[in-house]
């Protein structure tokens, strides 16, 4: 943006001029527009502008702050063992104003900190907002609760299906290919020193030989959009956070999430957040797309809670306001090559069952489309 400096005399002028030129600041009234130095020092609004543009560079800018809205921004502060409370203005710099509040609420305790070798003292602050938190903050409880109406309160009571119900694998896993599977996965026993033991390491060894060789298949054989991602971030109105594993199909999600610290109950709360998340994103593309008259997203989508030794697959469905959810018995994977086959054929399974979905849905919109022709040629 550039300035003909024959119309500012001072920054009372340039307020105007700003107005003019910056969409967001054409309803913010000049009062509320103030300047600030690199120091965060407020500059009046009589200050000449010529020693000012002579003054300020790229290091040291001339700092525009505003209004976003009239609202306020309460914070709920905690240091060490201290609490605090501000309330700061909706405004372009919150965050420094933030910054500053945190400094003076407890700049008793800041000295205490050791500086680093670059003689820094560095200070962490973790943001929570209100009902959206890290997947990780999730209970069971919560989540029961907040995001699933309450339809069950505790693990074993969230409703049951089996994979064995979903159509049945075609083809199935050959001889060759779980031969190969089990080959590795002995080979990892080995090198492991012979011990089925559960750790971060040897959880992600072993899953990774579990969803590969299923994702494989799926991909030859079903639909070459088949892909595998690890550590995919997710970002949604409940949570935020990492899915361990997903393998996308047509852009659509299976999320793959490991049991942590032996706690199934807590793992399986975040996957629950976190497939919801996941049709939260799609239901947003579902929009942009209805609008565009085209596209699909699906009714189901599926996850996977696993140590690597122990597995079980989540199935979502209806919709974000009313969503259900169920869950499989555990299937386990002791070294034993036809657990090893039954746990790699479950996830094809499963993987193929989210490919049959997305085609039939595809084929229903294709289906519309054409009877919504058929009636526009008649009229």
């Amino acid at each position: 943006m550039s300035v003909n400096l024959y119309r500012v005399s001072d920054l009372d002028d340039l307020k105007d001029i700003l107005k003019e030129k910056i969409r967001v600041l054409k309803d913010v009234s000049s009062i509320d527009i103030v300047f600030l130095d690199d120091n965060n020092r407020h500059i009046p609004p009589s200050t000449p502008i010529q020693p000012l543009v002579d003054s300020r560079t790229a290091r040291s800018p001339l700092v525009v702050r505003y209004p976003i809205s009239n609202s306020s921004i309460v914070a709920n502060l905690s240091f060490s063992s201290k609490t605090n409370k501000c309330e700061i203005p909706h405004s372009s710099g919150a965050w420094f104003i933030l910054q500053n509040e945190v400094m003076e609420k407890f700049k008793i305790d800041l000295p205490r900190i050791t500086p680093n070798v670059f003689n820094e003292r560095t200070l962490d602050l973790n943001v929570h907002i209100k009902g959206r938190k890290s997947f990780g903050d999730w209970t069971f409880r919560e989540v029961a609760d907040e995001i699933y109406n309450n339809n069950f309160d505790q693990l074993n009571k969230i409703p049951k299906f089996r994979i064995e119900d979903l159509p049945e694998l075609r083809p199935q896993i050959s001889e060759k290919e779980i031969e190969k599977l089990i080959g590795q996965l002995k080979d990892k026993v080995s090198v492991f020193g012979g011990s089925l033991s559960i750790n971060e390491a040897t959880m992600r060894e072993y899953i990774s030989i579990f969803i590969t060789a299923a994702v494989k298949h799926i991909h030859q054989y079903k639909d070459s959009t088949t892909t595998l991602y690890v550590k995919s971030e997710l970002d949604g109105s409940r949570g935020y956070g990492n899915s361990d594993y997903k393998i996308e199909i047509q852009e659509v999600p299976v999320l793959i999430n490991r049991i942590k610290n032996q706690d199934a109950v807590k793992s399986v709360a975040q996957s629950l957040v976190k497939v919801y998340t996941a049709a939260e994103r799609l239901s947003r593309k579902r929009k942009r797309e209805e609008q565009e008259n085209s596209g699909f997203s699906p009714p189901v989508l599926f996850g996977i809670v696993t140590t690597g030794f122990e597995w079980r697959f989540i199935r979502w469905s209806g919709a974000l306001q009313l969503p259900k959810v169920e869950i499989t018995d555990t299937i386990y994977w002791n070294g034993i090559d036809q657990q090893a086959k039954k746990v790699v054929s479950h996830i094809a399974r499963l993987l193929q069952a989210q490919v049959d979905i997305l085609k039939d849905e595809k084929n229903n919109n294709v289906g519309d489309e054409a009877r919504d022709g058929k009636r526009h040629r008649k009229k």
